[in-house]
């Protein structure tokens, strides 16, 4: 629930900031973390709502907070990109670089965990693991129904 009211929140400042400059969010370096930060926490959110893997919410809300915390004094107009470099391509290309940096740092994130718990819980822990991902990998497969069909 926490979650979600932060995601929401982020959404509605996200969309505010583009409001009051008129142009998308992505001009400037911390606008951008805002929008990589964005993007961890939805991508979180859905694989916790698709797979139920809430134990990466430690793990993932540290590289979201620090992308927050360095936007805060990264928001300056002098950090904005150059008038001739604004283009919706550029937009998109910002997007989609982003983007693919999020699922990055998602799954490095996850192996990370993964290393972590092997060296300190040993390979047990693995095995069970492995499983656990075989039940989450076939639960993001199956379609999911958003409406009940009662």
């Amino acid at each position: 629930l926490g979650l979600s009211v932060s995601l929401v929140l982020h959404t509605v400042f996200l969309i505010t900031l583009g409001y009051h400059l008129n142009r998308c969010p992505l001009g400037t370096v911390g606008e951008g973390l805002l929008f990589l930060a964005w993007i961890l926490g939805t991508i979180h959110l859905l694989s916790e709502w698709l797979a139920d893997t809430r134990r990466l919410g430690l793990f993932t809300l540290l590289p979201t907070t620090l992308c927050v915390l360095a936007a805060v004094f990264l928001l300056r107009p002098d950090y904005a990109l150059p008038p001739q470099l604004r283009s919706s391509l550029l937009v998109f290309h910002i997007v989609a670089s982003l983007a693919s940096y999020a699922c990055f740092s998602m799954a490095s994130i996850s192996g990370q965990v993964v290393s972590i718990n092997h060296f300190s819980l040993g390979t047990s822990w693995v095995s069970a693991s492995v499983s656990e991902g075989k039940v989450a990998i076939r639960k993001l497969s199956e379609p999911r129904r958003l409406v009940s069909t009662r």
